[in-house]
């Protein structure tokens, strides 16, 4: 009640419940509003337009204590390795190697490595989902897949050239989305070639990441 403004508290009931009315203005598209209410408030949701859906929760709740966890935040701010953030994922902490590589890098499932991505992550078919000169008509593509010779070879090729390590889910020769997208934050992994894409766009371990596989 503390927290709630005065728009939200005065539409609760007389014994202070929440109800309806408390979040939805039900009389706002009569007003001189509706044309824009209709438009980009459809749930005419109570003191809206929100930029996000959450925002209105944030009216009562406080924003901080819902402040979500991100496994991929692994270094202090006094630089120091959050062995706690390692464990989402891993099973133990991997150990450095001295080559600045890692060893005994177990995750959290025996099976299937991307699978724990998707756990936070929508999977979509990427990338061109929508170009018909990637997924074969109307097919969308599947990158999850044992890479074939041809495309093994290739990624041989370019990651030797690039100074590249794009791994594959040992449990099947699958690509997952780790050979593709950096997972960690920068600084964790020192060996150059696998920590490369560490908090760039989108964590690609390449700006041309599909010409490591694909020949254009």
């Amino acid at each position: 009640l503390a927290k709630m403004s005065l728009k939200f508290r005065k539409n609760l009931t007389r014994d202070n419940k929440i109800n309806c009315l408390t979040c939805h203005d039900a009389l706002l598209p009569g007003t001189r509003k509706k044309t824009l209410a209709s438009l980009r408030n459809r749930s005419f949701l109570r003191g809206g337009i929100y930029n996000t859906k959450t925002g209105i929760c944030y009216q009562c709740h406080d924003k901080s204590a819902y402040k979500k966890l991100n496994p991929h935040d692994q270094i202090s701010e006094k630089g120091i390795l959050d062995e706690n953030k390692c464990l989402i994922c891993h099973q133990q902490v991997p150990k450095q190697k001295a080559d600045g590589g890692t060893t005994k890098v177990t995750l959290q499932t025996d099976s299937n490595w991307s699978e724990l991505c998707l756990n936070c992550h929508q999977w979509q078919p990427h990338p061109g989902g929508n170009m018909m000169m990637f997924s074969g008509g109307n097919k969308k593509p599947d990158h999850l897949v044992v890479p074939d010779n041809k495309i093994s070879q290739r990624m041989i090729k370019m990651t030797q050239k690039n100074n590249l390590e794009m791994p594959l889910d040992p449990s099947n020769g699958k690509i997952y989305c780790a050979t593709c997208h950096n997972p960690h934050e920068r600084g964790v992994i020192k060996k150059i070639s696998l920590a490369k894409g560490a908090d760039e766009k989108s964590r690609l371990r390449s700006k041309q990441i599909c010409l490591n596989c694909h020949d254009k």
